[in-house]
């Protein structure tokens, strides 16, 4: 058994002790990877955002065990290509659960969105708009509209993201093309520390919510406030997840009437669930600088290290007998022969370490395996997954055969929640008419979690797990569609436009417009 600094003692540089954990002696280098801290940071983020709807970013750590806790846990999932489509899909997640909010996608991975039954797609352009009705047919849209990405370490508002006018006018635009206007969204950027980040874009989407229907007449159904809530990292702490929350709901205020609400963060669930586990290669004394060598590196794993791409600089402790004693500032490097293979500088570590001894990276849950290479022939870390009860392999199959075959759950309201909902000169446009729809179904955020597997806690190194389980109550669809066309045959639109276009089916919500609930600091820093 090898010591391991444990996760809240990374975060303060100052603790130099180790403790034991229950990891096995892996060759290194391998992520340690907590699920409960996984599952304890979704509830604080919950708790924070009530009324929200949690997409997870697939792309921030796609790894088959991360999927399957959280879609246990009745989350969706946003993703950004059809390689993050395809992995969700084959753990059997439900298409009704992903949203693809790449403003820009490729039309072969659109093409295999429509086949999977996916319906929704951001845009922030009418290029992206006349590619999705060619190879989406009667889709709902959602409009990115831009940020300044202030507070933010990583800014996305240079390639993606409409003004309020070229949003309007996207919208518009859609509703010419069988598309079904469906609702706006925004990115702050990455690791965004600033608590008040959020408030500008929702007054922004609030506006344009307010535009649309005073053009159209009908409402826009979604709000999607992206991600980029921080993680702790070796720096200066940053605000809790309830600070950010009661800011949002505040700004919520501001919205002209309930739509259904939608956050996608990323980092803040995984960020802080990982240790990355290296070994020392080499050490030298090279101009006035101590450099040591690890097995790991921006190349394997570390690309947002402060080194290489400027990211925030991670905690470093190490394990062993060499807790205590005198330290020495280091840099610390990657094993590649690319001189800029620098995982960060300044670093203190023991004088007395040695090759072969171990040094734990902190806070390496985001963006870490997802940009991992192979570069000199250097392979990725593994990945150790702990604290969380997963079944063994041998019962995947029939967990997934159980899911496959579970009926889903379908609400005559969300039946009809985008069809001759929106019209073009007085001509009601999606209707089902044109091609049979399938319904849009929102699971409860809350929904109650399953736990799966054979009730032991133990570690499974990176692997397909096993599928989400979720059951749902079985419903008569084909009732519901023939109902719907009933309706859709004996009329010319306007009676469905004046039905209750606030009403959300399934288990979703509407957003509360009064204060903030209370939330709690996530428990990793």
């Amino acid at each position: 058994m090898q010591p391991i600094t444990a996760l809240s003692e990374l975060q303060d540089q100052s603790l130099r002790a180790s403790v034991d954990v229950d990891i096995p002696d892996h060759p290194t280098p391998f992520f340690h990877f907590e699920l409960d801290r996984l599952v304890a940071n979704l509830a604080t983020l919950r708790a924070a955002l009530p009324g929200f709807r949690i997409f997870y970013a697939v792309k921030c750590n796609s790894q088959p065990a991360i999927l399957e806790t959280l879609a246990r846990r009745g989350t969706g999932f946003e993703i950004a290509s059809g390689a993050e489509l395809r992995a969700l899909l084959e753990l059997g997640v439900h298409a009704d659960d992903i949203l693809f909010s790449n403003p820009v996608k490729a039309p072969a991975d659109i093409r295999l969105a429509r086949a999977s039954g996916l319906e929704r797609y951001a845009v922030d352009s009418e290029e992206e708009l006349a590619k999705i009705a060619e190879e989406a047919p009667g889709a709902a849209i959602y409009v990115r509209m831009q940020t300044t990405g202030a507070g933010s370490r990583f800014p996305l508002s240079k390639r993606f993201g409409a003004t309020e006018a070229e949003a309007l006018e996207l919208l518009l635009t859609a509703r010419g093309m069988d598309l079904i206007p469906y609702g706006c969204t925004f990115h702050v950027g990455s690791q965004n520390t600033e608590v008040r980040s959020w408030e500008q874009p929702i007054a922004a989407c609030a506006r344009l919510m307010e535009g649309f229907e005073r053009v159209t007449g009908t409402r826009l159904q979604m709000l999607d406030i992206g991600g980029g809530w921080p993680a702790q990292y070796a720096g200066a702490p940053v605000p809790t997840i309830a600070e950010f929350g009661s800011s949002i709901q505040r700004a919520l205020g501001a919205l002209p009437y309930p739509v259904d609400l939608v956050a996608e963060p990323g980092r803040a669930l995984v960020a802080e669930a990982s240790i990355l586990v290296t070994s020392i290669i080499g050490k030298r004394r090279r101009r006035d600088a101590t450099w040591v060598h690890l097995d790991a590196g921006p190349y394997t794993g570390l690309m947002e290290a402060p080194g290489f791409l400027g990211g925030e600089p991670f905690p470093i402790s190490w394990s062993g007998d060499k807790a205590f004693g005198a330290t020495t500032s280091c840099i610390l490097t990657g094993p590649t022969c690319d001189d800029g293979d620098i995982v960060q500088d300044d670093v203190a570590l023991p004088t007395d370490l040695e090759v072969g001894d171990r040094v734990h990276i902190g806070a390496t849950g985001a963006y870490s395996s997802t940009l991992a290479t192979s570069f000199n022939g250097f392979a990725p870390p593994t990945t150790n997954f702990v604290d969380e009860e997963i079944p063994a392999l041998e019962e995947r199959h029939t967990l997934l055969e159980e899911r496959s075959r579970r009926p889903r759950q379908r609400d005559a309201k969300r039946e009809i929640w985008g069809l001759a909902a929106h019209r073009d000169h007085g001509v009601a446009v999606g209707a089902l008419g044109q091609r049979r729809r399938r319904s849009l179904r929102f699971r409860s955020d809350r929904a109650s979690s399953r736990r799966c597997g054979n009730g032991h806690r133990r570690a499974l190194f990176s692997g397909p797990q096993a599928a989400p389980t979720n059951p749902h109550p079985e419903v008569d669809a084909r009732d519901q569609a023939e109902g719907l066309a009933r309706c859709i045959a004996g009329s010319d639109g306007d009676d469905l436009l004046r039905g209750d276009r606030q009403a959300f089916g399934g288990t979703g919500r509407r957003v509360a417009l009064h204060g903030p609930r209370a939330g709690s600091r996530m428990d990793v820093a």
